[in-house]
């Protein structure tokens, strides 16, 4: 019985195997190449998400160096050169050194400061303080424009506050506004 739809051409003839091989490569190779790719942007997302600074740390982090850098208000022993973090510098309290210590990060212009700084000083009880409020700075952008709207984040520290041969407890008040 013939068939009659039944092509003999290529009869016989097989694909060689180093053909069928480039096929099957080539295709584990697309499927390891998505695979790969995907894997790469997964983890980099993941990585960029468990590594970011939350934004309240980076604050603090950036408000940490007005009391803890010598080249903003931070008193540094003459004679050793050491720096005593949140001892307050009243020589270096001004705000000509406010903003040469002020330096903002591109993303960060929209930040304004105000920052007072404050005597304990012991009252009529045995035990309370009151805050005599030495001098105040702010920072150049320090403006109702930047005040207005803003967020308001409030750190009190403790401080020693060093005035020439005297030295004093204090308190720093940083006001931080945020534009929103």
């Amino acid at each position: 019985m013939k068939h009659l739809m039944h092509s003999k051409k290529g009869q016989g003839m097989e694909i060689p195997i180093f053909g069928r091989k480039m096929i099957f490569f080539a295709i584990n190779v697309v499927i390891l190449g998505l695979l790969a790719a995907g894997y790469i942007m997964g983890t980099s997302s993941y990585v960029f998400k468990i590594t970011k600074i939350p934004t309240s740390l980076q604050q603090e982090e950036y408000q940490s160096r007005f009391a803890q850098y010598p080249g903003c208000f931070a008193y540094q022993d003459p004679n050793t050169q050491r720096t005593y973090a949140y001892w307050i510098d009243m020589q270096k309290f001004t705000n000509e050194q406010f903003q040469r210590c002020l330096q903002f990060p591109p993303s960060k212009t929209d930040l304004c400061y105000e920052l007072q700084l404050a005597r304990l000083v012991p009252s009529r009880g045995q035990y309370s303080l009151t805050e005599e409020q030495l001098r105040s700075i702010r920072s150049n952008n320090y403006s109702p424009a930047c005040t207005e709207g803003a967020k308001k984040t409030v750190t009190k520290k403790a401080t020693k506050i060093i005035d020439g041969e005297q030295q004093y407890e204090g308190i720093l008040t940083i006001a931080e506004f945020t534009k929103k």
